[in-house]
């Protein structure tokens, strides 16, 4: 019987990011011979969840487990600033990834909204700081070559 992903998101998110984390590090390391350092914010305060570095390029990424995504405003002045959505497909969990690059000013993106629930109600609020990326401005599906090749392109050489 499958767990309840609404009712442990938490540790959904986490798997997510162990996943995700497994095949970058895996194909950088054994398919193009690179190391890559990642750090983890411990506070999700300024855009993004993780900061990594290969090749003397940085990229801080924010990541999702789904799309359209709510954006941190903060996250586009940041290096290499992007959201990478890691969606798991199927019972083998094959994951297959988006990813929407913060280069440019968002604030022409709708403001993110979240649910606040008060006495029985269900009441939705702006989120300050936030705005919405839809859908259509990630990429197409990537396996993680794909995706390793956009986060750090081969070098020529």
């Amino acid at each position: 019987m499958p767990v309840d992903r609404s009712q442990n998101s938490h540790a959904y998110e986490n798997l997510v990011e162990h996943l995700f984390l497994a095949d970058l590090l895996r194909h950088m390391w054994y398919d193009r011979g690179e190391v890559v350092e990642v750090a983890k914010a411990q506070v999700d305060s300024w855009g993004y969840d993780l900061v990594l570095t290969a090749q003397g390029k940085t990229r801080h990424v924010q990541l999702k487990t789904s799309v359209p995504a709510s954006v941190n405003e903060l996250l586009v002045n940041r290096e290499g600033g992007c959201i990478v959505a890691a969606l798991p497909k199927g019972r083998a969990q094959r994951v297959f990834y988006r990813i929407w690059e913060a280069r440019t000013d968002i604030s022409h993106l709708p403001k993110a909204k979240k649910t606040v629930y008060r006495r029985g109600s269900e009441v939705r609020q702006e989120r300050v700081g936030h705005r919405k990326v839809p859908a259509s401005l990630f990429s197409e599906p990537k396996d993680i070559a794909s995706l390793c090749e956009i986060l750090f392109p081969i070098r020529s050489g």
